[in-house]
């Protein structure tokens, strides 16, 4: 599998590019100390798809955040528990530097430019890949695997604002244990995700959501993978309830 390495505004970035011509670009934020995240999604990938396509349909764009509680938190927020690193903010500084610098070089560094462009993410990053629709028209889609929705706002901010554009499709997932947690804030996640779910829903927007066994941490690479396998299918789905837990891919 053929991967591009460089460094842009900062990140460092592994670019894999398809094999053919107008394929989508996915853009997956990962934390710089996960170790090789992406090549774990990308193995669960593989193995989701047909053995006989040897070659990505789809390029992938792994972004290495080193701050992670800055970089994909949309704005400042106490930390979770006393002692660890306040939440920084800094989401829309780096959409710029997406816009205008990570983006383009990767286009460059292309054979043919992408078709449209989805984001995705666990956890933050999953906070962060729904944030960015709504401050960028860049992309198509999100998946938000385990998306921390419990952030101060946003569930508040989420419902009233509008996307820059409207999104082809949503992947939300959980595991089923996440909302087994005496932190007040942690706990509201599936209630909150749900609230989200049914919201873009109401509006017509083609959101997806899955359940997956464990808690938040259990089998997140694979999880994502799933995600980033539901933004690129092209069939639409079908048979989505209204009802938050149904839907699965």
């Amino acid at each position: 599998m053929e991967r591009d390495d460089f460094r842009s505004a900062g990140k460092n970035a592994a670019l894999y590019p398809g094999s053919g011509r107008e394929f989508p670009l996915v853009v997956l934020n990962c934390f710089e100390g996960d170790g090789s995240s992406e090549l774990r999604a990308l193995k669960a990938l593989q193995e989701k798809t047909d053995p006989a396509e040897e070659e990505l349909r789809f390029h992938l764009l792994a972004l290495h955040i080193p701050d992670w509680r800055k970089d994909m938190t949309p704005w400042p927020a106490p930390p979770l528990t006393p002692g660890e690193t306040p939440f920084g903010g800094g989401a829309d500084d780096f959409l710029g530097d997406l816009a205008a610098v990570i983006i383009p070089e990767a286009r460059a560094r292309l054979s043919e430019p992408p078709s449209r462009i989805f984001t995705a993410g666990y956890s933050l990053a999953g906070l962060f890949a729904l944030y960015a629709l709504y401050r960028s028209d860049m992309f198509s889609g999100a998946a938000a695997v385990s998306g921390s929705f419990w952030f101060p706002g946003f569930l508040e901010y989420a419902r009233e604002h509008e996307f820059r554009r409207r999104p082809e499709r949503l992947y939300f997932s959980l595991g089923d244990r996440e909302g087994r947690t005496s932190h007040k804030l942690l706990s509201t996640v599936p209630e909150n995700t749900a609230v989200l779910i049914r919201h873009y829903r109401s509006l017509g927007i083609p959101a997806l959501w899955e359940e997956n066994p464990g808690n938040h941490f259990k089998n997140h690479s694979g999880r994502t993978a799933r995600g980033i396998r539901a933004l690129l299918e092209q069939d639409p789905w079908s048979g989505a309830s209204p009802d938050f837990g149904s839907g699965s891919v």
